[in-house]
C-alpha cells in the first residue's frame, strides 16, 4: 500500500486503467472501481454509481464506440492531497458508419480526475471532462464549424436576432 501517490504511482494506475478499459470487457469493474465509485462523465446522462451503474456505463460506452481506444497523452497530475489525479487522454472510435458526411472515426480529447483509494490503487470518485460539440460534430450531419453551410446559418440566425 502506497501513502501518497506519486508520478509512478499515478502513472502506473492510469496506464493500467486505460489498458483494462481498452480491453473493452465490462467485467473490469470491480478491479479498476470501488464500490463507492462516483463518477461525472459529461457523456452520461447521470451520475454512475458503484459497480452497477459502472458496468452499465461501460457497456453503454463500448455498445456506442465498439472500436474505442484510449491513450494517456502526458503524465497525470497530482494533486495536493496526494490521491488525486488530473489525466489529458485521447479517446479514438472507428466504428462502421452509414452517413458519407461524418465519416467512421471519432476522436477526441477530454480531462479526468480521479481520486484513488491507495489500499487497493482503484478509482473512489472521478470527474470526466468532454467536449460534447466536438463529438457530435464528428457524429452528426451538421456543418463544420467555419465551412461554407456553417456561415450561412450563422447569418441566417444572426438575421433572425437583430429583428
Amino acid at each position: 500500500m502506497i501513502d501518497r501517490l506519486t508520478p509512478e504511482h499515478a502513472r502506473r494506475i492510469a496506464e493500467r486503467y486505460y489498458a483494462k478499459l481498452n480491453s473493452h470487457d465490462p467485467d473490469i469493474v470491480p478491479e479498476v472501481y470501488t464500490p463507492d465509485l462516483r463518477l461525472e462523465d459529461d457523456g452520461s446522462a447521470d451520475v454512475v454509481l458503484g459497480h452497477a451503474g459502472a458496468r452499465t456505463f461501460l457497456e453503454t460506452m463500448f455498445a456506442t464506440f465498439p472500436g474505442v481506444h484510449f491513450e494517456l497523452l502526458r503524465d497525470p497530475f497530482l494533486g495536493s492531497d496526494g490521491r488525486s489525479m488530473g489525466l489529458l487522454v485521447r479517446g479514438t472510435s472507428t466504428r462502421a458508419s452509414r452517413r458519407r458526411s461524418t465519416g467512421a472515426t471519432v476522436m477526441y480529447e477530454f480531462a479526468s480526475f480521479y481520486e484513488v483509494d491507495l489500499e487497493t490503487e482503484r478509482m473512489s470518485y472521478g470527474r470526466i471532462i468532454v467536449n460534447i460539440l466536438d463529438i457530435t460534430e464528428q457524429l452528426a450531419p451538421i456543418p463544420k464549424r467555419n465551412g461554407k453551410l456553417f456561415r450561412a446559418l450563422e447569418r441566417l440566425v444572426s438575421v433572425g436576432r437583430r429583428k
